[in-house]
Parts: structure tokens; sequence; C-alpha cells
């Protein structure tokens, strides 16, 4: 695993139930920008909410291996990224304070990409008078 609070997040998914329970209901697939590291995301949240207990590596590689929208390239860098997971005692707060400014510093990235794509009409859904209320809700995060 490399030093990056994504990592640091998802290893804390699989092995601190305290930190899930906390961290779990603030943090948005969206928030992570490499693919593998999202979806990995997706299906410990789906495991946590269905079974409320924390994944084992061998259930949510089972669970991967079901889906059928994974080619075999990104089957093989997410299992290759849940592999790599081993944990490392890390004090609680100091996690919860960095996953917070993970998440808002996130949201907030996220949203200004979003008024980005709505000033250069890329987005048809939206109109300029909506970012104002996008950067809102990312800075409330």
């Amino acid at each position: 695993m490399s030093d990056r609070i994504e990592n640091t997040i998802l290893t804390n998914l699989f092995y601190n139930e305290n930190y899930t329970r906390k961290a779990l209901p603030f943090i948005k697939p969206y928030y992570f920008s490499q693919k593998d590291e999202r979806e990995l995301y997706v299906e410990v949240e789906k495991f946590v909410l269905k079974y409320k207990n924390l994944p084992t590596k061998e259930a949510i590689l089972i669970e991967l291996n079901n889906r059928k929208d994974l080619n075999e390239e990104e089957y093989k860098g997410i299992k290759d990224l849940v592999n790599s997971i081993s944990y490392e005692e890390t004090d609680l707060q100091w996690l919860l304070d960095t996953t917070e400014k993970f998440c808002k510093d996130r949201a907030v990235h996220n949203a200004v990409l979003d008024g980005i794509k709505i000033l250069d009409n890329k987005d048809k859904t939206r109109t300029p008078e909506a970012i104002p209320g996008i950067l809102a809700d990312a800075l409330a995060v």
C-alpha cells in the first residue's frame, strides 16, 4: 500500500469497526479519483450496509468476481489493491480528522470540476445558476 489517504481509508474499512461506523456515512464513491479504489469502496460500502459488519478480503473478492460490469484488467487491478491491504493500527481521532479533510477537499474539487463542465456547456442538465448551490453543498460536507 502506498501512503495515500485513500488507501488508509480503504484499509481501515476492512479492519477498524469504530472508524467504519463513524466515517462510512460521509464518504462518497466519487471522492476516490482512481477507478480501482472507487470500485473497491463501492463493494465495501454495499457489504457493510447489507451485513452490518466489516467485510473480509475474501468476501469482497468474491463479490467483485461476480460483477459483470468489470473487465478482466479492472478486476485484476482491484484484486491487487485488495491483496495489498494490511492493517496497521492508526490513531482513531487522527484518522477521522484526516478522512473529514479528505472528504471536504474532494467535495470541493468535484464541485469546481462540475462548475467548469457547466460553464463549458458540457452539462446539459444544469445552468450556471446552479454553481453557487453546488459549491455551497460541497462546502457543507
